[in-house]
Order: structure tokens, then sequence, then C-alpha cells
């Protein structure tokens, strides 16, 4: 009767051992500007396109001057269950191209998280960015969102806001910063074009919300380009939109 055969050590890696992720200097993924252009077409040219129709209406109210907000008959409460069912679906199928790129999640900053860590990181970049919380409030003012009138508003002003910053920061950072680094070679210009995205979202808010949402997008993704850490990011985008909108909406 044979014997059985020792196991190839060549063949076999422990399942604990982590997957580094793949350098500049690898070839590209097959399909990468199909899959960076399904991924804009889902998770980015919606939000601009939100973005410059929040942005016509508030140019039609000042042309015809009329300095009120666009009448709105939805409630705070039903216009941000909309958001989120808009943001989490955006959130999983980035996801799910993440998982069929057969990379490892580090790829793209899922790296094992550190909750109290990445809350510090968060509000270290919150308290450095020195926001005027009139920018963040202002989206109350342009139309964009109805105004909180109830206490009980409040727990689904923070749901939304990590359903929306979740979203975003999974699509320009996780996701758009790591493809466009191996699409363009280099990490340089592929903060920049995430981030002049990211801004874009924020020209509803004006010049000075754009400015400063490019400030944020671009500390952010300094961050994640030197860390590969999404989860630093993720949080600091929750507490930036978080802290404010709840701040504007106390001072009402």
């Amino acid at each position: 009767r044979p014997m059985p055969t020792e196991p190839d050590s060549q063949h076999h890696s422990s399942p604990e051992t982590p997957l580094s992720s793949p350098t500049l200097a690898e070839p590209r993924p097959p399909r990468l500007g199909l899959e960076i252009a399904g991924v804009l077409s889902v998770g980015g040219i919606p939000h601009l396109f939100n973005s410059l129709y929040y942005l016509l209406i508030d140019y039609e109210q000042t042309t015809a001057g009329d300095a009120s907000a666009p009448t709105r008959q939805v409630s705070f409460a039903v216009e941000s269950i909309t958001h989120m069912t808009s943001s989490i679906p955006i959130t999983l199928v980035v996801l799910w191209i993440m998982r069929q790129s057969r990379e490892p999640w580090s790829t793209f900053g899922f790296v094992k998280p550190k909750p109290f860590r990445a809350a510090g990181i968060g509000i270290a970049v919150l308290l450095e960015q020195n926001s005027p919380v009139e920018i963040e409030a202002g989206v109350f003012e342009s139309g964009a969102l109805v105004r909180p009138t109830s206490p009980l508003d409040v727990p689904m002003l923070v749901v939304m806001s990590v359903a929306i910053a979740t979203s975003e920061q999974v699509v320009i950072t996780a996701y758009l910063i790591s493809r466009f680094t191996t699409h363009f070679r280099s990490v340089v210009p592929a903060v920049i074009v995430a981030v002049a995205l990211f801004a874009s979202y924020h020209m509803y808010q004006g010049i000075w919300g754009v400015l400063g949402a490019a400030l944020f997008g671009a500390v952010i993704g300094t961050y994640f380009a030197i860390t590969r850490n999404i989860w630093p990011c993720i949080a600091a985008h929750i507490l930036g939109d978080v802290v404010p909108y709840t701040i504007a909406y106390f001072d009402a």
C-alpha cells in the first residue's frame, strides 16, 4: 500500500498570512477603465448632477430676486430616508465590485479597524479644518436638505450623515484613489482627480463650500495615500457632517 506523501509546503500558505497590496509596478487589472467607469456611473455622476441641480435652483432664485429656499413638501425624516436609500445601495455595489476584483481588501484601505484611533484621527482632522458652521448649515438654506424641525429628526440626521459619509468615502477615497493610483501610475494625480470630484459635489454651497470640501478632501486623500487606512477617513467625514449639522439645528 503506497505511503501518504507529505504536503508540498510550496503550495500551501497559512490562511492567516496577510496579502500584500499590489505595487504600482504591477500590471493593471483587466478592464480597469471599464470598472472605473462603472463605479463613476453609479457612485459619482449622480452626485455631480444633484449638485448642479441645486446650484441651478439657487441661481434661478437669485436672478429672480427671491432669496427664499425652494418650497418642499416633504418632512426631514422622509427626505433623510431618501438620501439613505440612495447612499446605502451605492456603498454595497462598490463593495461588491471591490470583492469581484479578487484583490485583498487592504488594497482599498480596509485593514483591521481600530475604532478609538480612527475616531481620534477623525476628530483631529475635523478640528484642523476650522470650517465655518455656516458652510454646512447652508445645505438647509440651499434647499438641498429640508431643515430638521423636531428633536426626533436629530437621530435621523446622524444616521443619514453616517450613510452619506460612508458612501462617499468608499467611492471617492477607498475605490477611486486606489484605482486612479494604479491607472495613472502615480498617487498625486489620483488624489487630485478624486478631490476635484468630491469638491464638485458641493457646488450648491457656493465657492466657499467647494473650497472647504476641496481642503477636506485633500487632507483625507493625502492621509489615505500615506496610510492606506480608510477607517479614519470615514470617521472624519461622519464627524464633519454630524457636528456642524447638529450645531446648525440647535442654533436655528
